[in-house]
């Protein structure tokens, strides 16, 4: 029995080594939805920050502070947003594959 060409390992492999690279390509986009996820939470609690820097001005911006610490900016002022992860009841157990459910909470109003 004859061994396999190269040629013919190549052009077998490739069906999976494209399957690979789709796998890998669609993890990487985890982290850019989970950010949309945060963003909603964030959004949230605007209507009340804008409550809170309603002296300030409207919201100028939000800006990502580190992976669940965010400000809210009206003009030279901010309200930072700290996001807590959800955690299941105690009862239930954790699903696998689940997405992260985020709880906002609002600080107070800061004037560097």
């Amino acid at each position: 029995m004859a061994l396999p060409q190269p040629r013919t390992l190549a052009f077998l492999a490739m069906p999976t080594l494209m399957a690979l690279g789709m796998t890998s390509a669609s993890a990487a986009l985890a982290p850019a939805y989970e950010r949309v996820r945060q963003l909603s939470a964030v959004m949230g609690v605007a209507s009340e920050a804008a409550g809170l820097l309603y002296s300030t001005g409207p919201i100028d911006k939000i800006e990502a502070i580190d992976a669940l610490t965010y400000r809210i900016w009206a003009k030279r002022c901010f309200v930072p947003v700290t996001l807590r992860i959800e955690r299941p009841p105690a009862d239930q157990p954790p699903m696998p594959g689940a997405p992260t459910q985020y709880r906002p909470e609002l600080g107070k109003m800061v004037c560097p």
